[in-house]
């Protein structure tokens, strides 16, 4: 921490400070205006998840006023109706604006900061997501920074990289350590283009690049999360590599998805990891343009003091005066140094109880030998673990009342890659009969419509729906909020219906029965790709059930059912080529069965081998005919395997077309390939890009019948998920006027 001090408090940081408060700013206003524009729907008085009814329960509970501060820091405690909670986000959008704008910076941002902490409180599941906390944990960290930003800027520079250092590495060993495999063996980008929770228009086309390719993202992704970061406490030159590094990465994850603000935050901390050299040096060389020294201007006007700071005096005031030493040793007294111990928390968790020496094992032992002497050395056992363990106990402490401000989160991002895609279909209905679907306006549902392209718009709906199929795989039941969503649509709640893009009832027509079916969901290329490999499974009469991917399941089982596939795979080969030796020896040939079963079982036989035996049979009638021409008996005598298929009165065998006559290395050579082909699949790598000559199959059309284009494919009805909603009348005592699907709905968990 010191000497990352020495290296950056001699470093001019007023423009990067500057632009750091306007990407800041930017990033409040995105977040408000996005939830602004579904709020009604989500927690209004008619939406999914009231904020009233959240209110009222707690309040029924008796809290104190100092424990629903803590628990629940929202403005809503003293008005929750749907006119306070909209003036709320107005006043954030407002206090977004005028940051940006460099108009009391620092208090604009504390002000977003109180505004975006009341609604996420109230949020619930809405806004529970990494990435509204990570919003919330900047903007106060900014806020405590921002009276002693011009006394002592590089506090906030080294704050905001402990941040941006414990996300980046934390994400890193949060998924080498969390156990899945995918990101062991690369496969895990594999699986990522297609299983996201919003694709984007682009996302189909990086699925598809080749398996390589794939390896190479997932091997880069470790290298910028965990090397990279080791980075971000060098001097100035070398910081230009994680910087390099994090605006890549996080630029790429959010052009192949639609991630809302996912990668912006770390790309907005990586700003932190210039200095004004830099910029100027930018601001230098692009002066031609008309308007760049007007930008560098306003920057640093916009970075000016303000009545916030600690340090600034109007100009003929009176009064006491700040010790400009005290207001630079009271941040790094008072925040930087505790922040980087109690940071060690959440990024140790991330390890998983593993040591990060431990790498270097397959390489070379000494690290942890070196760590097992320091460990059993006199002047850790005495002296330096009872000190470390008071201190970490004191650490621990900090972090349980921390949490509570939404600070020190682990923001571990896709640790356990999903591999497959469930999506929840709703479908209403008015006879119980005949269902109509309700379409999403960003969640996949239509097959034929366009992933959208949203890139900072996060769609609270579409994306808490991401969840429920994978909780749904681990035995988990509908959660209350998805019910109301059913029930919501029963009553044609506008509010609600204005979340989905097509929605089949309205309030002339509503629908009587509501429910909600699982679909597995695949890309249309990647549909075709299963095909082939299905395809070959039936020609070989291996079940289509065992190649079903199974993400939940243990790698040893997976491996053994493989084996036991390919084991099926190898017998067939091995038997038919059993069965070319007997026929060539002579040993195959059977009395013919005159029975009318067995010749129409050789029939049907002979309907899916015509075409292989085609070739050779046009071949040996144009023998014949020359045998006949010269007046010698034809070679092919009645007894020919493949005479006796199409011959009826002759004889019938039940031995395969014979294709010994054919290049034998040409098919050993194709049965090879085949296996390749199977072994690739089964082990969840991507079939070769050009299908096999052999397997024909019918792959689904690339336009419907309308003509428009079909993006998805639903593979296969998994099930229901959740009861069935309806309107029926219930029994007295219930009141007439009360809402039917009150029954379905169970009480809200506290």
């Amino acid at each position: 921490m010191l000497w990352l001090a020495l290296f950056i408090l001699g470093e001019p940081y007023t423009l990067t400070i500057s632009m750091f408060e306007r990407a800041l700013a930017l990033h409040n206003l995105i977040a408000f205006v996005s939830f602004y524009t579904q709020w009604r729907g989500l927690i209004g008085s008619k939406g999914i998840s009231p904020a009233k009814e959240l209110m009222q329960r707690v309040k029924e509970r008796g809290w104190t006023w100092q424990r629903r501060w803590r628990d629940l820091p929202t403005l809503a405690w003293y008005s929750c109706s749907d006119t306070a909670l909209d003036r709320i986000q107005l006043v954030g959008i407002a206090a977004s604006l005028c940051a940006f704008l460099g108009v009391f910076s620092g208090c604009s941002i504390f002000v977003c900061a109180v505004c975006y902490s009341s609604i996420k409180a109230i949020g619930g599941v809405f806004t529970g997501l990494q990435m509204h906390a990570h919003l919330m944990e900047i903007n106060l960290m900014y806020t405590a920074c921002a009276p002693f930003q011009h006394v002592s800027p590089a506090a906030w520079v080294v704050l905001a990289s402990l941040l941006n250092f414990r996300v980046m590495l934390g994400g890193g060993s949060g998924k080498w350590y969390a156990g899945d495999k995918s990101w062991h063996d690369g496969t895990a980008m594999q699986f990522h283009y297609w299983t996201q929770p919003i694709p984007n228009p682009i996302s189909p086309y990086f699925h598809r690049l080749p398996v390589w390719v794939h390896r190479m993202e997932t091997y880069a992704t470790f290298l910028n999360e965990s090397f990279a970061a080791l980075f971000v406490f060098a001097p100035w030159p070398l910081r230009l590599i994680p910087f390099v590094m994090f605006e890549s990465l996080m630029l790429a994850i959010n052009l192949t998805g639609n991630y809302a603000q996912i990668g912006a935050h770390t790309m907005n901390e990586s700003i932190l990891l210039l200095n004004d050299d830099l910029w100027n040096w930018v601001f230098d060389l692009g002066s031609f343009v008309p308007g760049v020294d007007l930008l560098r201007r306003w920057l640093y006007v916009a970075h000016g003091p303000h009545w916030f700071d600690l340090a600034f005096r109007p100009s003929g005031s009176k009064g006491l005066v700040w010790n400009d030493v005290a207001l630079g040793v009271m941040p790094w007294l008072f925040l930087v140094i505790p922040y980087a111990l109690i940071q060690l928390i959440p990024l140790t968790a991330t390890f998983h109880h593993h040591n990060p020496l431990s790498l270097f094992d397959p390489y070379t032992p000494k690290p942890m030998e070196w760590y097992r002497r320091w460990e059993s050395c006199a002047l850790y056992t005495k002296r330096v673990r009872p000190v470390w363990h008071q201190v970490w106990s004191l650490m621990e402490s900090a972090f349980v009342v921390a949490r509570d401000f939404e600070l020190f989160g682990s923001y571990v991002k896709f640790s356990h890659m999903t591999k497959y895609r469930n999506e929840i279909i709703i479908e209403g209905s008015q006879d119980g009969v005949t269902w109509r679907e309700y379409e999403f306006k960003f969640k996949p549902s239509r097959v034929t419509k366009r992933p959208p392209f949203i890139p900072f718009h996060l769609p609270a709906m579409d994306w808490r729906l991401w969840f429920l199929p994978l909780e749904a795989g681990r035995g988990g039941e509908p959660p209350v909020w998805f019910m109301r969503i059913l029930a919501r649509l029963l009553e044609c709640e506008p509010t609600v219906m204005a979340l989905f893009d097509y929605c089949p009832f309205d309030a002339s027509s509503p629908p009587i029965y509501m429910r909600a079916l699982l679909y597995d969901y695949r890309f249309r290329f990647q549909y075709e790709k299963e095909n082939e490999l299905k395809q070959l499974c039936r020609d070989f009469s291996i079940r289509d059930t065992t190649i079903v991917e199974q993400s939940d399941a243990e790698e040893e089982e997976e491996e053994e059912e493989d084996e036991d596939v390919i084991g099926q795979f190898d017998d067939i080969l091995r038997k038919e080529e059993e069965e070319e030796e007997e026929e060539e020896e002579g040993e195959v040939a059977q009395p013919a069965q005159e029975d009318t079963t067995g010749l129409a079982k050789m029939a049907k036989e002979g309907e899916g081998e015509h075409e292989i035996a085609e070739p050779e049979q046009k071949a040996q009638e144009h023998v014949d005919e020359k045998e006949a021409a010269s007046g010698k008996k034809p070679s092919s005598a009645a007894g020919s395997f493949r005479g006796a298929r199409s011959d009826s009165s002759g004889g019938a065998l039940r031995s395969r077309a014979t294709r010994s006559s054919v290049d034998e290395r040409a098919r050993k050579a194709q049965a090879v390939r085949e296996r390749k082909l199977l072994q690739a699949l089964l082990r969840g790598r991507v079939p070769p890009a050009k299908p096999l000559k052999k397997l024909a199959h019918e792959a689904p059309p690339e336009f419907d019948e309308q003509g428009r284009r079909l993006w998805w494919v639903r593979r296969h009805l998994i099930g229901p998920y959740g009861p069935v909603l309806t309107v029926r009348p219930r029994p007295p005592p219930v009141a007439a006027d009360a809402p039917a699907w009150e029954q379905a709905l169970e009480p809200d968990e506290d």
